[in-house]
């Protein structure tokens, strides 16, 4: 009867969570992993040209940082006081109970837009974020 050992000097395979660790690259085929690195390299290089071109200077940062923070709209984010009162129509329509057909799609345009307005407000923080790090980050290099 043979017995079961576990003998460390066999070759043993990738494991599911080393391979999910690694988002898939490990057991990926050469063709995809050598296209992969390439887009990862672009990805790479647009990210550093991206980092390369915010500002620096104190007053330069915080310029840039208020010009984001104060758009066309007010004190707010592009998109922001649009989303707000895109939410609002969209809150009188179902507090109304206005559910026929042409009142459901109004319902899911204001929804669809109100979302737009959030997902630029979005970037713009996220870019008004790292213009405010990025001196930090430089300092860190």
């Amino acid at each position: 009867m043979k017995h079961f050992t576990t003998d460390t000097k066999a070759p043993q395979p990738v494991t599911t969570w080393q391979n999910e660790k690694l988002g898939g690259a490990p057991l990926t085929g050469e063709k995809m992993f050598i296209e992969n690195q390439k887009e990862i390299e672009e990805l790479r290089d647009q990210q550093q040209s991206y980092l390369d071109s915010l500002p620096t200077e104190t007053d330069e940062i915080l310029g840039s940082a208020l010009k984001l923070l104060q758009s066309n709209f007010g004190n707010f984010p592009e998109g922001f006081e649009f989303a707000l009162h895109a939410l609002d129509l969209l809150s009188d329509k179902l507090k109304n109970h206005d559910h026929d057909c042409e009142n459901l799609e109004a319902a899911a345009y204001l929804a669809h837009s109100a979302f737009l307005g959030l997902r630029k407000s979005k970037e713009d923080l996220d870019h008004v974020s790292d213009i405010l790090r990025n001196k930090f980050r430089l300092a860190k290099i």
